[in-house]
Order: C-alpha cells, then sequence, then structure tokens
C-alpha cells in the first residue's frame, strides 16, 4: 500500500487478510488507486453496522462497523480471539471508508486510516497507487453479513488481458513481496463500467470457502 512505509504495512496487511479470509487463495491482497465511487448522498448502510462475529481454525473474528456523521465508516477488526495459534493476545486493525453499490451489489471501500499510520511514526504521503481495497457484501435470509473479496487471480486476469488498467507484480520475497501484488490503477469511472459489463463474478471469489460468513451472535 505504500512505497518504504508500503512494504512493512504490506506484509503485515497481507498476514491479516489471510487470516481474516483464511481460505487458500493464490495471493492475498488487491489494492485500488481509485476506489468505487461513494452515492452522491453518502450515508453508513444500517444494516451492517453494530458488532459481528464468526470463529475460524485459529480462533475468533469480531468485526464492529461503526459511523461517521460525515457517511463515512470505521471498521474495527479483531481476530486471533482465544486462540492457540496467536500466542500473545489478539490482533487488532482498523480501517476508514464507506458502502456503496454498483446496480445490485454492495461493497465496502476501505483503507487504513491515516492518523493511525502517522501515531506508528509515518510521515509525508501516505497513501500512493494503492490505498483502497474492495469486499463484496451481501446480508443473506438469516441475517448473516457475507463478505467476498477481490481476488488477485482473478483481477491478474483482466489487466494482462488488457479489460482493466492496472498492474501485477510477481511475489518477490527479496523485495518483500509475500506472495503476487496486483494494483488496480484504473479510474472510478473505469471500475465502475468493467464490473457493470463483467459482472461482479469476474472480480469476487463466490465460492463457499472463500466468503467469510459473520454473524450477530458469538459462539461459545
Amino acid at each position: 500500500m505504500f512505497r518504504i512505509k508500503k512494504r512493512v504495512f504490506m506484509k503485515i496487511l497481507c498476514f491479516s487478510i489471510l487470516s481474516f479470509f483464511f481460505v487458500l487463495i493464490p495471493s492475498c491482497y488487491t489494492g485500488f488507486k481509485h476506489p468505487i465511487p461513494a452515492p452522491e448522498k453518502l450515508k453508513p448502510d444500517s444494516k451492517v453496522l453494530g458488532v459481528w462475529f464468526r470463529t475460524v481454525a485459529v480462533g475468533g473474528e469480531q468485526v464492529s462497523v461503526f459511523p461517521r456523521e460525515n457517511g463515512w465508516i470505521d471498521v474495527v477488526y479483531i481476530y486471533g480471539i482465544n486462540s492457540k495459534f496467536y500466542r500473545d493476545g489478539i490482533n487488532l486493525l482498523v480501517f476508514e471508508g464507506y458502502s456503496t453499490t454498483i446496480k445490485d451489489h454492495k461493497f465496502f471501500c476501505l483503507r487504513p486510516r491515516k492518523k493511525d499510520l502517522l501515531a506508528m511514526g509515518k510521515k509525508g504521503e501516505i497513501f500512493d497507487e494503492a490505498g483502497y481495497f474492495i469486499l463484496n457484501y451481501e446480508l443473506s435470509k438469516k441475517g448473516n453479513l457475507i463478505v467476498k473479496h477481490f481476488t488477485t487471480e482473478k483481477i491478474g486476469n483482466l489487466i494482462n488481458s488488457g479489460e482493466l488498467s492496472g498492474r501485477v507484480s510477481k511475489k518477490d520475497l527479496a523485495e518483500g513481496r509475500l506472495t503476487d501484488e496486483v494494483v488496480v490503477t484504473a479510474s472510478s469511472e473505469e471500475l465502475v463500467k468493467v464490473i457493470s459489463d463483467k459482472g461482479i463474478g469476474a472480480f469476487v471469489e463466490e465460492t463457499e470457502q472463500g466468503m467469510m460468513v459473520f454473524s450477530r451472535k458469538q459462539e461459545q
């Protein structure tokens, strides 16, 4: 997500998102220079506000979504709850962003909060070409929150075929890339057009293994 700062944060973010998804995927992270546009009258999706839970093999997870008066949201993600894997306690990430739609599909456009990075001693230009990541979400009939990530494999194919502007950098441990790194440089308008034309299935993981399913009730 950031240049020198990017490498350190990408390692943390990549590992955290892998834990967040806890699925076997070719690589873990797709960055977007320009997010899907926010609606003209921006306001939080009231149906997703509050606390959500799920349990995976490495421990419990909790996602809390808080509203802001300006229509943005803060997302607090806690993972490794009561975990045998994370022996030093829970892990916490905080993001900011907003919810938006394309046709009938809903999306979170999120990024790390600038003030958190500054608190860690990061100075200068914080966000560069890959400041956002995007998640597709929906609410099931049972009231569960189902989240699907934009896969690097599918988006990499769109970039390599010339259907979407961006770049694909193969993993290089010497360069600090633990996995392939995919960055979409398309404008917001181009991104919306390609999603509208190709359909959401050309971007997200739609298998059961690739979905995150959260509920309002915490498993005991």
